[in-house]
């Protein structure tokens, strides 16, 4: 059996990197000249692989030989690539200038943000726009249904939001019925045999320790946002095990609500005051709260008329 000696390759990343800096720094020319370079050392990788693979000349084996033949593959590489007959240089040059013309400005993080979410990472400027704007849109449709249930439990209508939010991928990631229906489940409530109202069969992932799993259970379904936050605000009210959440403040409830074992991720509390520290989160929230209590202060002296 033939054995084929490892190739080194560090020549082609050190071309490699050369590459990807010229075309951050978008030149045509170095791009060209750049990968005219790759392809010339990728055309050595093949021919050294082939004259590696062959079973040799006991006659004209010595390393004299082989040290003539390099020089005479390096020069073929040199002049294919230069002559573009193989297209491989062309190819780069063409892929990386499409991606050069389409790359915005990549100035913020994204990851920075304290989402609270674990699913994506970016940098891209746009991106970070697409995020205040989902925020805004999962705030406003939720606003007025968060608000309810929070005067029942006479806590701050984010803490709900937040909860939600990461419950549901900000609204993204809501199960549905057999029917195609949304179940409008916005905290995971499961539906075991104390409830009677519908249920839909989903997939979800817990923590096992500290392992996560991807398990099937049963989740309670409602009719609308509004009957999902309205049956969570009752789900802690009658639960009493949850009996010391009502009229807590954001950071304590929700340390609270994990270890009381809400939920099974040992970060649920943590993701959830990420959410709600969030600039755009508390940006947006600021600007639905009633003007009454945006001017209350407790250190504002007011004089009677």
């Amino acid at each position: 059996m033939l054995s084929t000696p490892p190739i080194d390759t560090s020549h082609a990343f050190s071309n490699l990197s050369s590459l990807k800096n010229a075309a951050r720094n978008q030149s045509p020319e170095a791009l060209k000249e750049t990968a005219q370079l790759f392809e010339a050392q990728f055309i050595q990788m093949l021919f050294k692989t082939m004259r590696a693979s062959s079973v040799g000349d006991e006659v004209f084996g010595s390393e004299q030989t082989k040290f003539y033949q390099e020089m005479y593959d390096k020069e073929i590489a040199n002049t294919l690539a230069k002559t573009g007959q193989l297209g491989f240089a062309d190819m780069i040059v063409k892929q990386l200038s499409t991606q050069m013309n389409e790359q915005p400005d990549k100035t913020v993080s994204i990851e920075s943000t304290g989402l609270g979410l674990t699913t994506v990472k970016a940098t891209d400027v746009e991106k970070t726009k697409t995020v205040a704007e989902k925020i805004e849109s999962y705030v406003d449709k939720v606003w007025s249904a968060a608000k309810n249930a929070a005067d029942k439990l006479n806590i701050k209508p984010e803490i709900l939001i937040a909860q939600s939010a990461l419950e549901t991928g900000w609204g993204q990631h809501i199960g549905q019925h057999a029917a195609g229906k949304f179940n409008h489940n916005y905290f995971g409530i499961k539906a075991d045999d104390s409830w009677k109202g519908q249920s839909s069969a989903q997939k979800t992932q817990e923590f096992n320790g500290r392992f996560l799993q991807t398990v099937n259970d049963d989740f309670r379904a409602y009719d609308s946002t509004e009957k999902s936050f309205d049956d969570y605000a009752e789900f802690i009210l009658t639960n009493k095990r949850y009996a010391e959440l009502p009229g807590s403040e954001p950071e304590n409830y929700v340390q609270k609500l994990q270890q009381q074992g809400y939920a099974t991720d040992p970060q649920y509390a943590d993701k959830i005051t990420s959410i709600m520290n969030n600039p755009h989160f508390q940006e947006k929230i600021a600007a639905l709260q009633p003007q009454d209590l945006l001017n209350q202060d407790d250190n504002t002296i007011r004089v009677s008329p």
